[in-house]
């Protein structure tokens, strides 16, 4: 009968075997269940017939057994029209002496043989109904294996780099943070850019802006902007702004001239002595 599960040792869950199983396990495991007991050994293994069963890519099967066999789990041997997969230090679950069976833990050259001009069929009634294997014994390398990320095919999943915001282009919106130091909110762009067009006056922006502030109105309101379409209203000033002409004919600036002569008097008075 098809197995239904497959039993392995718990030394599997330690982080060597996670780090340098990586996306790998998969196929392990695939090879764990079709192996037999008593040898540790598949006999006729072809890449094109467990690439098929597992539904991925011939090409992604090849590359992570190859990378089995680099990390000493397997051993691959080329026949004349297949290949013989050898599990390496398999213990037999039905034996309990404990005997390891393919021993080597020599760093072999990864099979470059593509294993796939016979068909293989797997899970078959002769197969047996559990499987297990020891892994404490194989040996660390003493490096870190990484694995890039791959999908539930394995294909290799690209990461990709966040792209950064793009900064407003468009000539109005450009002409407001001028005038401003800031941008408006999106929602506002569209009007903003209905009232001051492709070709923004920006002095005449800037006037706009600061008559609005001369007045003491809500400096983050952009109601402002409606009088670079519909003219500055003619509504007093409520600060007096020295660099206007006619700032010191107000009160507040002949007060302020007075007292400027004054310090200045008494400058002169103090040099003077």
């Amino acid at each position: 009968m098809k197995k239904t599960w497959i039993k392995v040792k718990r030394g599997i869950l330690e982080a060597k075997h996670r780090r340098k199983l990586g996306i790998t396990v998969f196929l392990y495991l695939y090879i764990l269940d079709n192996v037999n007991w008593d040898t540790g050994i598949i006999y006729e293994w072809t890449d094109e017939a467990a690439a098929e069963e597992l539904e991925i890519p011939l090409s992604t099967l090849r590359d992570h057994r190859r990378k089995l066999e680099d990390e000493l789990y397997i051993q691959t041997t080329q026949k004349s029209r297949c290949l013989e997969i050898s599990v390496r230090n398999w213990t037999n679950p039905r034996e309990y002496s404990g005997q390891i069976y393919n021993e080597g833990d020599e760093i072999t050259e990864p099979s470059e043989v593509e294993g796939d001009t016979v068909g293989y069929t797997v899970g078959s009634e002769t197969s047996s109904p559990v499987h297990k294997v020891s892994h404490n014994h194989i040996d660390t390398l003493n490096k870190d294996i990484y694995y890039e990320p791959c999908d539930e095919e394995g294909n290799p999943i690209k990461e990709k780099k966040k792209k950064e915001p793009k900064q407003p282009t468009h000539p109005a919106i450009v002409a407001f943070r001028r005038t401003t130091g800031r941008y408006p909110p999106k929602t506002n762009y569209d009007w903003i850019i209905s009232i001051l067009g492709e070709e923004p006056d920006e002095l005449k922006l800037h006037k706009c802006k600061e008559a609005w502030d001369r007045r003491g109105y809500n400096g983050n309101s952009l109601n402002w902007v409606e009088w670079y379409r519909d003219g500055i209203p003619n509504v007093p000033f409520k600060k007096p702004i020295k660099s206007d002409e006619n700032y010191w004919q107000t009160p507040e600036g002949m007060a302020e001239a007075a007292k400027n002569n004054e310090i200045a008097d008494e400058k002169l008075k103090s040099w003077n002595t």
